[in-house]
């Protein structure tokens, strides 16, 4: 009887949510269900960009992303969000890492930059206008870094390991980018790759900085902001 009262009490405690496979499964279909009708909306009606628009359109991003683990890192398994994520706490060996393959991206792409023809320095704009600044380089990396490696790749390396969960979540993250593209006709398998393997690095720095998130956040900010040029 007792052993049937521990069980009992058990499936009906929040604190004992499991975050498995199936649910990794079913949680991301349906969230990749809702932005792709978000893109489509953008697509229909039209994606302006007027400063008070864009910001708008990056508080509906911070909804849909990081609304849904938010509430159920917080109130159903009753863990401290920051710290989950990995937020909370900072990490040299994530920085030094980050910094090594920012360095190394940063090389190979104004390597690639300047060898292509007809290149000129005036093709070049490191100074980023004010939307591409609030959603490239600063909403971008944050929220989707909380999300994909901060709660992503935690579940999915707890089922699978580190290794099988990195790809599995960089998959995931190249999926996200593809309705946006689709959708404006820029569908690029190469583009896919980078990315597959942008998120893989990114998962990496991860690790080496035990769960800290700060050394991805700042190795997506050089990707984007490089991109952006």
């Amino acid at each position: 009887m007792s052993e049937i009262k521990k069980i009992t009490t058990k499936v009906l405690s929040l604190n004992s949510f499991e975050l498995s496979k199936n649910f990794l499964i079913i949680f991301y279909s349906v969230f990749l269900l809702v932005w792709t009708l978000r893109n489509l909306a953008l697509f229909v009606y039209g994606n302006s960009q007027e400063i008070q628009w864009v910001i708008f359109n990056q508080i509906i991003k911070l909804g849909i992303w990081i609304f849904p683990i938010y509430f159920i890192i917080s109130y159903i398994n009753k863990r401290n969000f920051l710290e989950y994520v990995g937020l909370k706490k900072w990490s040299l060996d994530s920085f030094k890492f980050s910094l090594i393959a920012s360095s190394l991206l940063g090389i190979l792409n104004f390597t690639a930059i300047i060898t292509r023809q007809n290149f000129s320095l005036n093709d070049l704009h490191f100074i980023l206008t004010l939307s591409t600044t609030i959603v490239t380089t600063i909403a971008a990396p944050f929220i989707e870094e909380i999300f994909f490696r901060g709660f992503i790749l935690k579940i999915a390396s707890d089922n699978w390991g580190f290794w099988l969960g990195n790809a599995i979540t960089s998959i995931f993250f190249v999926i996200i980018h593809w309705p946006n593209w689709l959708f404006i006709n820029n569908f690029s398998w190469f583009s896919s790759f980078y990315l597959f393997s942008f998120s893989l690095i990114c998962g990496l720095i991860v690790k080496h900085g035990k769960g800290v998130i700060w050394g991805a956040i700042l190795f997506h900010f050089v990707n984007n902001y490089i991109a952006s040029l």
